[in-house]
């Protein structure tokens, strides 16, 4: 339980130690944060002209230049994996890790293992670049030391806690693999789809909105305010049950008792065998309102919990099963 509670919250990428976009600049040589800055200025421009080499300072602060387009890229992250393939740079990439599962065609490439991953696969691989993730640094940061020690680029992608974040990863992503547009376009689509989702969550009146328990492990871990799980139940008005704590914490089972959620949320299903049952069968939680009404729903975690370009798929999912009523017309 515990061993796979640390990988959990590994893989969905929202540490409590979270960099500020400010922290994540690029630039090129010749002319200095060009591309940011266009970016910035003009996010739906097509056309913006991407040239290597490109120098930039990923999330730990380290400043790396990388001399062509890299088209042999190992990805330690599934985010960052799914992010690659959604802009464009899937041919680019050749290894990734064990709980990189998405898309299919990623599960063909070869694995160099999970976090802490296997150093003489990943050499022998001879990758130009590895992506590897702000999450992961505790589990593989001495390795990575070896893989620059190799004279292999590495590049840290940033933990996200809302949903500026995340289009701050994707953009990163872009940049440093030659589809800066490609990632302003997907970017610009998520923030569409978000805002078509918002307009419909404003239907709900005040009084009908629904406080809801998200559960990520059966040891009774949610997700509070400063996450970018708690600005989903925002984005479809609803309440978070932990909406007083902060960042990602554990409650006691009479915690949630008394907070009396509507609605429970389960993202383990895939692990753990039929979470609603075993919810239902606690002691003591036959009071709770979720529980009475059966408003227990088992969710695909990775759509709902890794910072990435399905995100916006598993939000209107999630909203679909909490407001069936707004979001299934």
């Amino acid at each position: 339980m515990k061993k796979w509670v640390l990988v959990f919250f590994v893989i969905i990428c929202t540490a409590s130690l979270v960099v500020g976009c400010s922290s994540l600049k690029f630039s090129k040589t010749e002319k200095p944060v060009e591309v940011e800055e266009k970016l910035e200025k003009e996010p739906g421009n097509l056309g913006v002209k991407q040239d290597f080499p490109l120098t930039i300072t990923d999330a730990i602060g380290n400043k790396v230049t990388l001399e062509t387009k890299p088209t042999k890229i190992i990805s330690l992250m599934p985010s960052v994996t799914e992010t690659l393939f959604a802009i464009g740079a899937g041919n680019q990439v050749i290894g990734r890790t064990d709980w990189c599962n998405y898309p299919e065609e990623a599960l063909e490439l070869p694995s160099v293992g999970q976090m802490e991953f296997d150093l003489e696969k990943l050499i022998a691989l001879k990758p130009d670049l590895v992506l590897s993730h702000e999450g992961a640094l505790k589990a593989s940061s001495h390795l990575l030391d070896q893989v620059r020690d190799a004279g292999i680029k590495v590049i840290v992608v940033n933990n996200s806690d809302s949903f500026e974040g995340v289009y701050q990863a994707i953009q990163f992503i872009a940049t440093v693999t030659g589809h800066v547009e490609n990632g302003t376009l997907l970017v610009n689509d998520l923030k569409t789809a978000f805002t078509e989702i918002e307009k419909k969550a404003a239907e709900i009146p005040t009084d009908k909105r629904k406080k809801v328990w998200i559960e990520v492990d059966p040891g009774l871990f949610t997700t509070g305010k400063g996450t970018f799980m708690h600005e989903i139940l925002e984005t479809i008005n609803a309440i978070n049950s932990a909406e007083k704590a902060e960042g990602w914490v554990k409650f006691s089972e009479e915690e949630v008792v008394v907070m009396n959620p509507d609605v429970i949320v389960t993202t383990y299903g895939d692990r753990f065998e039929n979470p609603k049952q075993q919810i239902l069968e606690r002691a003591g939680w036959d009071s709770v309102t979720a529980v009475k009404n059966e408003q227990i729903f088992d969710f695909n975690s990775d759509t709902l919990t890794k910072p990435g370009p399905r995100l916006a798929e598993g939000v209107e999912q999630l909203a679909k099963l909490i407001y069936p009523e707004v979001f299934n017309e």
